[in-house]
């Protein structure tokens, strides 16, 4: 058997900065072109790939930034780029992080259907001063409310 592996997927887009934030985000006054960073991304997975032999990738991360302000249809592209470049396990875990601020049960579903089967949530606090002094852009409300959409669409979603 192949050695195994995980694929990171930097999503460097976010609606707001957040203060504590030390990862490379940007702010973006329009929306990014999708199908530009696809393209930039297959060409990455292209690059790495003959630097990794023939593995069998077990996880996928789209981390960043806000990875839940992507279009499924990104998503998909991503992943079926790095499954034309690897096996992947029929039980990898594929991730995506969202912010509640970013989180739509219509978008979700077609996370889901793109093939990721676990979420990250970002919910810092339920408690809405924290949450301001945190500069999160949502209420702790609405962080309930992007849990409930979690887990509706996500089997097995619990939060910690």
């Amino acid at each position: 058997m192949a050695e195994a592996f995980g694929v990171y997927v930097h999503w460097p887009f976010c609606l707001a900065k957040c203060p504590y934030c030390d990862f490379n985000s940007h702010v973006r006054h329009e929306k990014p072109d999708e199908a530009r960073y696809a393209r930039a991304i297959a060409q990455e997975l292209a690059y790495v790939k003959p630097r990794t032999q023939a593995r069998e990738v077990t996880s996928i991360f789209f981390g960043g930034g806000t990875p839940s302000l992507m279009q499924p249809a990104t998503v998909q592209s991503v992943l079926d780029e790095i499954a034309r470049h690897w096996t992947i396990s029929k039980d990898a875990e594929i991730t995506l992080e969202a912010n509640p601020t970013s989180v739509e049960a219509e978008r979700f579903r077609g996370y889901r259907a793109a093939g990721v089967n676990r979420v990250s949530l970002g919910v810092q606090a339920l408690d809405d001063a924290s949450l301001k002094s945190l500069g999160r852009m949502h209420t702790a409300q609405e962080a309930l409310a992007a849990v409930e959409v979690a887990r509706e669409n996500f089997p097995g979603f619990h939060s910690t």
